[in-house]
């Protein structure tokens, strides 16, 4: 039996997950995380996407990303392929990297939106990896939350949801994240 197609529309927002195989570990050092978050900014600018937020695990990642083009399989077949094959090169490994297909679910509204941007910074907060979500510097919120998003990282969609103003929207957002300080 084949497998059912992804939806895949021009304009969708999608949170994207994928995990190593097993639950292996997919970052084991800086060096994957840095060679993730390149082959990430490359995949973003080969594919048209634009990046919400992420966070990268040492067993999964989590991405918001909006598609102008019908590309998610493409980009993320590209994506998990290049950051695999480097994997797998630079630790002396071979095999399959991720288990199964990546995992999409559709953002269908803005406040929907906010609660995975929530979502994702108290991830590594959750697996008690750090106290605080602007600690993990493995994904957008700390940058963001510094007032230095990443390059290849377009936050204006959530920061907007707060205030037109940016100082107070990244305020505002922080609050919203960390505010109780506790998981969602």
């Amino acid at each position: 039996m084949s497998r059912p197609l992804r939806i895949q529309a021009a304009g969708t927002v999608y949170h994207v997950t994928a995990r190593g195989v097993a639950r292996c570990r997919i970052i084991r050092d800086r060096g994957d995380y840095e060679t993730f978050e390149a082959i990430l900014a490359r995949t973003i600018a080969k594919f048209g996407w634009i990046c919400h937020d992420f966070c990268v695990m040492g067993t999964h990642y989590h991405l918001l990303i909006q598609t102008p083009e019908p590309n998610i399989a493409a980009g993320m077949q590209y994506l998990n392929g290049c950051y695999a094959q480097s994997f797998n090169r630079r630790h002396g490994r071979v095999g399959h990297l991720f288990q199964g297909r990546y995992h999409t679910a559709l953002v269908e509204s803005d406040p929907h939106l906010l609660q995975l941007v929530r979502y994702l910074a108290h991830n590594p907060v959750r697996a008690r990896i750090c106290a605080s979500p602007s600690d993990w510097t493995h994904g957008s919120y700390h940058a963001l939350s510094r007032g230095s998003p990443l390059p290849f990282v377009h936050p204006r969609t959530i920061l907007d949801q707060f205030s037109p103003h940016p100082q107070r929207a990244l305020d505002a957002l922080r609050d919203f994240v960390e505010g109780a300080n506790r998981p969602p």
